[in-house]
């Protein structure tokens, strides 16, 4: 069994080498004593004006707050309004600073889909390709079409441009490989929705046919396409079944992962595609037995949660949580190689993290426990892991790992904060407990929040190769609210990362303003 060490953030600092970065601001380099990259700012505070609305003024942000960032800083949020022509709208903060309003409930929805836009569930920024960032997302529509996904682009000095319809319920199907005829589209899931950096959707649609499948559409809607779909042929053996469950791509929608189940052998699978014209490779499958975890083998290969897709030199790595034989804890994250000089084929399945895995630094006798993937932006170098621990001197412990054989500690419960360092993280990370969202940017850097042992709480940025950083802190001045201070940090509300960015929701104690979305970066 491997023992892993687990480093303390000053060590972590010193012993990463940084990419060079540029997308947000910057922080000291070199030898002087690091400096959190950009500053702190004010989004969008409750109560003032939201563009685009007429008279209308934000409402409440806090833990239902839908959020996105990318690289580069653009944010994407929904908020509600108030006093003006909506009840609620999608914003996009650009890199200038200016926000600009996208879409509003009570619009009519883009063609061809039918009705007027009542809700959003989810939503997503991507950073283009020198065009603007592109905003996606999946609304609910009344007097129409049901539910759908709807684009716009943001250019970087002008306003939301090319809104478009994606995709929405009842739109046809298009063929499966073996020409099997889904239908209509006739129910979604956002949670099996990825949009890649050219602002690419990728969906598990489920058809009025029986014939359900992983679909792919430009953010115009043009150019729908089957990646697989029932009765499709399995790699090696079999068809593919009905049951399409989990989906990850890389940033630029090359590698597709999914898991479906398969008529012969071993299921379900995990499989992934390199191009819509052939079957894939299965990366694993239930019953299979993966290095290091004592001989367990799948009982649940997929396990829910993020699939990471990395790719990089020709090579890609699907990374995944699985469910393991034998008593809890019995999740783990695996990972494999499936692209090598840009050509599909698999390599050995390895063991990122996996319970009962001995580490060291935090108490002799010290191992994981309660394992888990971490959501972060497409294609991470780096992978963030959650896990608690036993038998030593903490209880949980956060992770980067940028390959199988390495596990680096960003910090745990009982390590002391970053400057002012006053006190010391508690096993609480609220943040953390918020699926889909980017708690780690691409090239590692992960943000989180934490309540702390001296009872306050606050937000954190562990910048990847410089040092971890306090964002803000219960108690601390908020920009642009005259006499506020940020109220707590216990609750679960939003905080993400891009390249050198932090985006936060917070309430606010004392002046006139309740709450609001703020960046440092």
């Amino acid at each position: 069994m491997r023992a892993r060490m687990l480093r303390s953030i000053t060590s972590l600092a010193s012993g990463l080498a940084l990419a060079a970065l540029s997308a947000c601001g910057g922080g000291a380099g070199g030898t002087t004593t690091p400096t959190i990259p950009g500053t702190l700012q004010a989004i969008a505070l409750e109560g003032s004006s939201a563009p685009g609305t007429g008279a209308g003024t934000y409402g409440a942000f806090g833990s239902g707050t839908l959020v996105d960032v990318a690289d580069g800083g653009w944010t994407a949020f929904v908020a509600p309004v108030i006093g003006g022509l909506t009840s609620e709208g999608l914003f996009v903060r650009r890199p200038d600073g200016v926000v600009v309003g996208v879409y509003q409930n009570g619009e009519s929805v883009p063609a061809p889909g039918t009705g007027a836009i009542s809700g959003f569930v989810k939503i997503w920024i991507s950073p283009g390709i020198g065009t603007g960032a592109i905003v996606t997302a999946y609304i609910t529509i009344v007097g129409g079409s049901v539910e759908g996904i709807v684009s716009a682009r943001i250019p970087s000095n002008s306003v939301a441009t090319e809104k478009a319809g994606v995709i929405y319920l009842g739109a046809a199907l298009p063929l499966s490989r073996q020409l099997a005829n889904p239908g209509n589209l006739a129910s979604l899931d956002p949670d099996f929705v990825q949009v890649d950096d050219q602002g690419d959707v990728f969906l598990i649609g489920f058809g009025s046919n029986s014939v359900n499948g992983v679909y792919t559409s430009t953010r115009f809607g043009t150019f729908l396409i089957a990646i697989a779909a029932t009765a499709d042929l399995a790699p090696i053996v079999g068809s593919l079944g009905q049951n399409f469950d989990g989906l990850g791509i890389d940033a630029n929608g090359d590698v597709i992962a999914y898991v479906v189940d398969i008529s012969s052998g071993s299921s379900p699978a995990i499989i992934a595609q390199d191009d819509a014209s052939n079957a894939g490779v299965i990366v694993s499958a239930n019953g299979n037995t993966p290095p290091s975890p004592g001989g367990r083998s799948f009982v649940n290969v997929y396990a829910g949660g993020p699939i990471h897709v990395t790719t990089g030199g020709g090579t890609a790595f699907v990374v995944w949580e699985g469910e393991l034989s034998g008593s809890a804890p019995d999740i783990g994250v695996f990972t494999r190689q499936v692209l090598g000089n840009n050509i599909l084929g698999l390599g050995s399945q390895l063991t990122m993290a996996y319970p009962l895995e001995p580490i060291s630094g935090v108490g002799v006798g010290a191992f994981l426990t309660n394992v888990r993937l971490l959501d972060a932006a497409k294609g991470p170098n780096r992978i963030p892991i959650l896990s608690d621990i036993g038998g030593g001197t903490s209880t949980r412990a956060m992770f980067s790992a940028p390959n199988a054989t390495t596990l680096s500690g960003v910090t745990a419960q009982g390590f002391t904060i970053p400057d002012p360092s006053d006190t010391t993280f508690t096993a609480n990370f609220p943040s953390l407990g918020i699926d889909g969202i980017k708690h780690c940017d691409r090239l590692g850097s992960i943000a989180f929040s934490s309540v702390l042992t001296n009872g306050s709480s606050g937000v954190y940025w562990a910048v990847f190769g410089e040092a971890m950083f306090q964002v803000a802190r219960q108690g601390g001045t908020v920009p642009g609210a005259v006499g506020g201070t940020f109220s707590s940090f216990a609750a679960a509300t939003p905080v993400m990362t891009a390249t050198q960015c932090v985006v936060f929701t917070a309430s606010i104690a004392g002046g006139s303003i309740p709450s609001g979305l703020f960046i440092q970066g």
